[in-house]
This record gives C-alpha cells, structure tokens and sequence, in this order.
C-alpha cells in the first residue's frame, strides 16, 4: 500500500486501503490466502472469497453512477 499512496494523486490518498479491512466485506479482518503453492480448487475458493469482498464492499457503499463517475 506505501507503494500505491506514494504515486496516487493527493485527493486518492484517503482512498486506499485493503479489501478486508472494510467491516461490510464478510471477511473483515482476514488476510488474503496466497494460493500460488496449491491447485486450481484454491485459485477457486480465493476468487469466491474476493468476489463476494468485491460485491459486499460496493453494496456497502452504495455506490451511485454519480459516486462512480467522481472515482
């Protein structure tokens, strides 16, 4: 994340943080699983764990095009 803060415009600073550390995103407080060592079952339960963040997170901020279209 020091990465990304250090090149992102000023006003997207604020912006930046990790999937789970939003309370609305089911897996709030958990780290990602690296599934690089496993098989494609553990690719699988990685993409359903990050899609359903993905999906809890913007239902939680119930976005409008007008949030969206800001950035």
């Amino acid at each position: 994340m020091r990465n990304m803060r250090a090149v992102a415009p000023v006003h997207a600073i604020e912006k930046i943080s990790l999937l789970f550390s939003h309370p609305f995103t089911g897996a709030s407080g958990r780290d990602v699983p690296d599934p690089y060592y496993g098989d494609a079952n553990d690719f699988e339960a990685i993409y359903s764990l990050l899609r359903q963040a993905c999906e809890d997170m913007a239902l939680g901020w119930n976005w409008t095009s007008r949030d969206i279209a800001k950035g």
